[in-house]
This record gives structure tokens, C-alpha cells and sequence, in this order.
């Protein structure tokens, strides 16, 4: 999927901010963008960020000593902060890297929603299914949502940083539609996770027999799909929306 492309206006204010030595994390933050965006845009005009890591500091031949706890742990146990190219490895455990993630995903609904974007991508990729949602797609879903379950009208509820946060009934999910059609526009809806597993992988004529109110909430999303000349199997006996 491309990166949605800056305006010029945003592109000069990027690339003015670099310029004074500003980190991408910085620009990020002060110009409202994701990170991996403003990152890729850089490196796209041959730029690489300011930031400078933090040297790994060993306290022998095998251990080092967490630049952010102080705990001594063997340096094969540090996490990479990059597993492609450019791989680096980090100079803090693997405790303090999962506490700085729950806390940069804590800080607000967007910047949790755009965790939730790049966890929905690689584990789609993982399993082979499709992913083409634009970034921002679900915040944008949230905001038109109003923060309420598509199926039920019920608050959906971020637990920001807890144990199993994606197990309680009344939180944030993200379920697809039709399922075989993978992460596509029109195709996802936010919902609570007790409806979702209520929905599971309902075929669309299941859904219609068996829960007729959620079918006719449905129905916009359906048309949209056909619109956009998704492919999929219509529900013998429907003709669209009335």
C-alpha cells in the first residue's frame, strides 16, 4: 500500500524541522503525522533521522546493563529495534521497550488505533489476507462511529495498557464484514469484542436469517462493497437496499 503523499506546505514544514536537528518522533508529534510516514517520506529524499541511539553499555563479555532500568541481562536478550534493513539493537530490555510501546500507544485514541492499523497489517500478512486500508482508516471509522459499536450502539472502551485489554466485552474490535475479503474499505466495522465474537464468520445469508437487525445495519456497507466492484456472493433474494 503507498504512503499518502504530504502537501507542499506540510513537506517544507518536515523538512524544515529536520533540518534544525529535530528526531522524525519530534516532527511526528508537533506536525500531527505518524512517525513511519514522516520516516519514509525522509528516506525518500535521502534523509536519514537525527536521532542518535543510545550506546549499549556492557558490564562484561555477555551482559549489559539497561540504559532505562539498570538491570543487568545478557546482550543476546536486548531486543532489535529493526529487523530488515538497517538493524539495530536496542541498549534497554525488553520490559522497558513493551512499557515505552503501552505508553506511546496510551497516549491518546489515534495514536492507539494506528498501533491497531500496523498489528491488523502484519498479522494479515502473516495469514495471507488482504489489507488495503488507507492510514487513519480506523480512527476515521471511530470518529464516524461516534466511539459506539456499529452492531449494538454500546460505548466500545480502550483499556489502555492492561492485561488481555482486547477480552472484555465492552472493548474495541475490529471486525470484517465479509471475512474472505480481508482488510478492505467498507468491508470493516468497529465494534465491540462480545458482538464480534456473537458475529464470528457469519456468512451474509447467516447473518440475515439469524440476526436481521445487524443485517439491515449492514445493508450501506453491502451496497458500498457492490459499488466498489469488490467481488463477493449476494444474498440470494436481495435486490439492495429500499
Amino acid at each position: 500500500m503507498a504512503h499518502q503523499e504530504f502537501t507542499d506546505a506540510e513537506a517544507i514544514d518536515i523538512l524544515a524541522l529536520h533540518e534544525e536537528g529535530f528526531s522524525n518522533i519530534v516532527i511526528a508529534e508537533r506536525l500531527g503525522f505518524e512517525r513511519h510516514r514522516v520516516g519514509y517520506f525522509l528516506r525518500s529524499k535521502g534523509l536519514r533521522s537525527t536521532r542518535r541511539r543510545q550506546a549499549i553499555i556492557m558490564v562484561d563479555d555477555v551482559n549489559a546493563c539497561c540504559t532505562k532500568c539498570e538491570k543487568i541481562v545478557p546482550r543476546s536478550d536486548l531486543p532489535w529495534g529493526r529487523v530488515t534493513a538497517f538493524s539495530y539493537q536496542l541498549s534497554y530490555c525488553r520490559r522497558c521497550l513493551t512499557d515505552a510501546t503501552i505508553k506511546n500507544i496510551s497516549s491518546s485514541v489515534p495514536q492507539y488505533l494506528r498501533h491497531r492499523e500496523r498489528a491488523l497489517k502484519a498479522r494479515a500478512k502473516r495469514a495471507g489476507i488482504t489489507y488495503d486500508l488507507p492510514g487513519g482508516y480506523l480512527y476515521d471509522l471511530y470518529a464516524l462511529q461516534q466511539g459506539l459499536c456499529f452492531y449494538t450502539d454500546e460505548q466500545m472502551k480502550i483499556y489502555f495498557g492492561t492485561e488481555k485489554s482486547g477480552s472484555r466485552r465492552d472493548s474495541l474490535s475490529v471486525d470484517k464484514i465479509i471475512p474472505e475479503l480481508g482488510y478492505v474499505p467498507y468491508n470493516v466495522v468497529l465494534c465491540i469484542a462480545r458482538a464480534n465474537a456473537v458475529k464470528y464468520n457469519c456468512t451474509l445469508q447467516e447473518i440475515k436469517e439469524w440476526l436481521p437487525g445487524w443485517y439491515i445495519r449492514l445493508l450501506p456497507k453491502i451496497e458500498a462493497l457492490e459499488i466498489e466492484g469488490t467481488p463477493y456472493t449476494v444474498v440470494p433474494g436481495w435486490d439492495g437496499p429500499t
